[in-house]
């Protein structure tokens, strides 16, 4: 079907997003990420993803800073993180003082068991329960979109707000082989919006 459906009418992962068939998914791999507070998270990733939730992106790690730094956008507040991957921002804040975080993703088994798996890995069981009712005071976004395709829809979605840069952090780059300026390709911007 020309519309992304399977025969049966959902909206499947391999519907969306087609790929040539693959060999299986290597075993998930595990990556500890050290912080200023003295504590260790280790972030379990998926062994490989077509929505790159295989990586512990540059961006994430930037974010997590961000956040560590940063604690008045957040401390006894709710916090959603979009396209969490590992969901290491998300679990910096929980550990820092958020009220309530919620992490998100593609709706994918293997994504969806792993952030649980990093939540209860690295959350005490009295912080980690259920979703969040309401709004929310702070929306995380790192690396959200890695195609590049798709960044002018994203932020097209973001008109009325301003646009303040709050970070600018340079790190390995995250595939060395590819082409372009090494300096281009191991800088993370990071934004704040704020509705007007």
């Amino acid at each position: 079907m020309s519309d992304g459906a399977n025969d049966d009418g959902s909206l499947a992962l391999d519907t969306i997003f087609t790929e040539p068939p693959r060999p299986p998914s290597p075993e998930p791999t595990i990556v500890v990420y050290e912080n200023m507070r003295a504590w260790l998270i280790s972030v379990r990733l998926v062994g490989n993803h077509p929505l790159w939730g295989h990586y512990l992106w540059n961006a994430a790690r930037a974010l997590s800073g961000f956040i560590q730094r940063t604690p008045e956008l957040y401390r006894g507040r709710t916090v959603l993180e979009l396209g969490a991957g590992g969901g290491l921002p998300s679990l910096v804040a929980a550990k820092c003082g958020a009220r309530t975080v919620v992490l998100t993703d593609y709706p994918d088994q293997a994504l969806i068991e792993n952030m649980a798996y990093n939540v209860a890995q690295n959350i005490e069981p009295a912080l980690a329960h259920g979703g969040g009712r309401g709004g929310f005071d702070l929306i995380l976004l790192s690396d959200l979109i890695f195609n590049h395709s798709q960044h002018r829809a994203l932020l097209n979605t973001y008109t009325g707000w301003s646009c303040e840069k709050v970070v600018t952090e340079w790190f390995p780059p995250m595939f060395p082989e590819d082409p372009g300026e090494e300096e281009v390709r191991s800088t993370v911007h990071g934004w704040k919006l704020t509705r007007k």
